[in-house]
């Protein structure tokens, strides 16, 4: 009998030669751009088992090069996976801030960074036969979340992310809210004072600057830089930080449930840095929740704790491309 030992395992001829002719797995690359990170996550097909996730430095040159460097950044790992002998690149799916155009396959609208992204037509630059599904970040988190996270199997769902701004989006009835130009989801530019001054978007008294880590230096008269001194102050005592502390979840339960009126969802997701740094913020916004919500027939949305943390939008991308009809 001819055959070689393989991990303990001793191989007749013919396994051999089966296992030379093994064909390389089916898989779908999830990509999500960030300003100062690239996240990748690369799952098998058609089970959706997470192979590996990986990142890289964005690079973001600053000036309209015609090639950015993290472009090439990105395509260089695809241009990996695709050689790489155990893997079929089928499907790619990218994330990215900023307004994708309808037929998700690229950023449309995307001023003031990662300059080169707008217009950048990725299934093009790839050069590969492969379709690239380009879709919001903010929204890749939302269906990462209904895939896998918090809202599994959820229908309509609402997120909103807490950091440096607000972001968001909007699953309605088994789909994307994206509106006439890819607006839709952008849950930071909403009113609660029309006497405010007027934000990046040109909305009085957003939610953004209420909550948004951006403006708490100015809006606590220079006592805290952001959301992790804040959380510091709070474990203190200190009443600065306390009245600070109120404020920001009156404002943002009074925000969510006229949300929740508007979308009526099944649940409602909160992520970003202030979940992340502060692990009592559901418990503590959820009073005010009781306090502000019309619950007919008593009928109340969950407000939960996104799940999937940094991986979100690089998980979301890959469903994306796997589930278009979701776009």
């Amino acid at each position: 009998m001819v055959g070689r030992l393989v991990k303990g395992r001793f191989l007749v001829f013919n396994e051999i030669t089966d296992l030379k002719k093994m064909k390389p797995a089916d898989v779908v690359l999830g990509i999500d751009l960030g300003g100062t990170e690239i996240k990748f996550s690369l799952f098998s097909l058609p089970s959706m088992e997470l192979l590996k996730s990986w990142k890289k430095l964005t690079m973001d040159c600053g000036d309209a090069e015609a090639e950015p460097e993290f472009a090439r950044t990105i395509r260089d790992e695809v241009y990996g996976i695709k050689k790489h002998q155990n893997y079929c690149l089928q499907k790619i799916g990218l994330a990215a801030p900023g307004l994708p155009d309808k037929n998700n396959q690229f950023i449309e609208f995307m001023p003031g960074r990662l300059h080169g992204l707008e217009k950048l037509q990725w299934s093009g630059f790839f050069d590969l036969g492969i379709d690239v599904k380009v879709v919001n970040d903010g929204q890749a988190a939302l269906l990462a979340e209904i895939w896998k996270g918090a809202a599994v199997g959820s229908k309509n769902a609402v997120m909103m992310s807490i950091g440096t701004g607000v972001g968001g989006a909007i699953f309605s009835d088994g789909r994307l809210l994206k509106g006439q130009i890819g607006r839709a989801g952008h849950l930071g530019h909403v009113s609660i004072d029309y006497r405010g001054k007027q934000d990046i978007c040109n909305t009085p008294g957003s939610i953004e600057d209420a909550v948004g880590q951006a403006t708490l230096y100015e809006r606590s008269y220079n006592r805290f830089s952001d959301f992790h001194s804040l959380s510091l102050g709070l474990k203190s005592g200190d009443p600065a930080a306390q009245l600070i502390w109120e404020n920001m979840l009156t404002s943002l339960a009074a925000n969510v449930v006229s949300i929740i009126n508007i979308i009526d969802p099944e649940v409602f997701i909160l992520g970003g840095g202030i979940v992340r740094s502060n692990e009592t913020l559901v418990s503590e916004l959820q009073p005010w929740i009781n306090k502000f919500e019309w619950r007919p027939a008593n009928h109340s949305v969950p407000i939960v704790k996104a799940s999937l943390g940094p991986d979100a939008g690089s998980y979301g991308a890959a469903y994306s491309a796997i589930n278009p009809s979701v776009l």
